[in-house]
């Protein structure tokens, strides 16, 4: 199993630090997935990872509206066939090997958690109403896929959420073979510091939660909080 992820450490949210947890959690509950680490050509290789691909610093963008268009010509070009492509904040509490293997699907992506429709009102305005379908996890059969979500990402207008919208858009269009995994156990966004739940997959520890990482893992760094 691959697993890949992007991380530019001068312009990321994460600390590496808590990219060590993330990358930690996955080495502990899938011991033999392959990790891939894509970045520029001074971030640091994250412990655990088997590969470091440099991008030029010349393709990275420094608006954040553009990074969906930078996500996904690197992943045209350096993906893998159903590789597991995450966020730097996901911790891994159980495998989820089997379920990327499942089925034929053009796309796998997780629906939008409970908590999220329960801390968002469903408006128009509201991100919950424009991404019913969440980032933080995907796959994809064929890493050509990347280059059709350019494409057509190229064509609307950009802004920080424009990426994942499109990709929201393809899956609702019906003209893609999308599979859609549950979540609220695949990809389940943190209510609280120190939140658990066995029935949870994978946790995701959006935005400011990303603070809480070492409570989870239960390595609590106080300069974080």
């Amino acid at each position: 199993m691959n697993v890949e992820f992007i991380y530019l450490s001068n312009r990321a949210k994460v600390k590496k630090e808590l990219v060590e947890y993330s990358i930690d959690s996955v080495r502990k509950v899938m011991l033999d997935a392959l990790i891939t680490q894509i970045s520029d050509g001074t971030t640091e290789k994250v412990p655990g990872v088997n590969e470091v691909i440099r991008v030029s610093n010349d393709t990275i963008p420094f608006k954040k509206s553009t990074y969906a268009d930078f996500m996904f010509s690197v992943l045209e070009k350096h993906g893998s066939p159903r590789s597991l492509v995450i966020d730097t904040d996901i911790i891994f509490d159980l495998p989820i090997e089997k379920e990327l293997f499942e089925g034929d699907y053009d796309l796998l992506m997780c629906s939008r958690c409970s908590f999220d429709y329960a801390n968002h009102n469903y408006t128009p305005t509201r991100v919950t109403f424009q991404t019913p379908y969440q980032g933080g996890i995907f796959s994809v059969s064929d890493p050509k896929f990347w280059g059709e979500c350019r494409e057509r990402h190229a064509k609307v207008p950009w802004s920080w959420l424009s990426g994942q919208i499109e990709m929201n858009s393809m899956i609702q269009s019906g003209e893609y073979n999308c599979r859609i995994l549950d979540g609220n156990i695949y990809n389940r966004t943190v209510a609280y510091k120190g939140e658990t739940d066995n029935g949870v997959k994978v946790w995701h520890y959006a935005g400011s939660r990303k603070n809480w990482i070492p409570y989870h893992t239960g390595k609590e760094s106080r300069s974080l909080v």
